[in-house]
């Protein structure tokens, strides 16, 4: 019970994860929360500051803060996406959200194997497992074996967690502001597992690597990448 007061309490019987849309027709950002932090926030794109945040008990990540102010006085905080070790890449996450809001969609994505969502947050044992071999550092064989029995206990908890949560639900006067299109041209393909597509779209692993390593031009690859994207999970 102790373990479960200071580490779980906060993780069982809650929500799946919390989304946050942000919507370029009604300029307004639509935050996912739980009744006890707040509920849901709903503001103005324009109304909000945003900066680079650090942890308290990890100083070392940081992340981008959503702010709302009165004068200098902090009305309500909310937290956009992962946290990192270092500023890029939550710099290029606020670019690409600074971008959408301000430029449209069509300015968001340089290359055709930058369209697509490389996370799931399909509550399943593969998610799970592939969250606890990063979470444990795991890279090897070797390190996985050594570290199966952390990355088992990880694995399981991490499952129980997600079947006693629920899907995030926004409010049916949010759906209907934020509709989209079925025949929208800038919806992008969704995994059902975490980095699936590296495995399956030709040429996405190595650009993906590049860019890692700082090279931006984009290697030779099929023309049509975008329409592997449009018809994976049809085949």
């Amino acid at each position: 019970m102790a373990l479960y007061g200071l580490f779980l309490r906060h993780e069982f019987f809650c929500h799946v994860y919390y989304p946050i849309r942000f919507n370029r027709k009604t300029r307004k950002i639509y935050v996912f929360r739980e009744k006890r932090d707040g509920g849901l926030l709903i503001v103005p794109w324009e109304e909000v500051f945003f900066h680079i945040g650090r942890g308290t008990d990890m100083k070392f990540l940081r992340d981008i803060r959503g702010e709302i102010l009165d004068g200098e006085i902090v009305k309500d905080t909310f937290a956009l996406g992962h946290c990192a070790e270092r500023d890029e890449p939550v710099k290029e996450m606020w670019e690409f959200i600074r971008r959408y809001m301000e430029e449209g969609p069509e300015a968001v994505a340089e290359h055709p194997l930058d369209k697509y969502v490389e996370l799931s947050v399909a509550p399943t044992w593969k998610n799970c497992l592939i969250s606890a071999v990063g979470f444990t550092n795991a890279t090897t064989p070797f390190k996985r074996v050594l570290l199966f029995p952390f990355i088992g206990t990880f694995t399981v908890v991490r499952w129980l967690v997600f079947k006693s949560c629920k899907q995030p639900v926004f409010p049916p006067e949010v759906e209907a502001e934020c509709q989209v299109e079925p025949n929208d041209p800038h919806i992008w393909p969704i995994p059902n597992s975490i980095g699936e597509f590296v495995t399956t779209v030709p040429g996405l692993m190595s650009y993906a690597i590049r860019k890692a390593q700082g090279i931006r031009t984009p290697p030779d690859a099929p023309g049509d990448l975008a329409s592997q994207f449009k018809d994976w999970g049809k085949k």
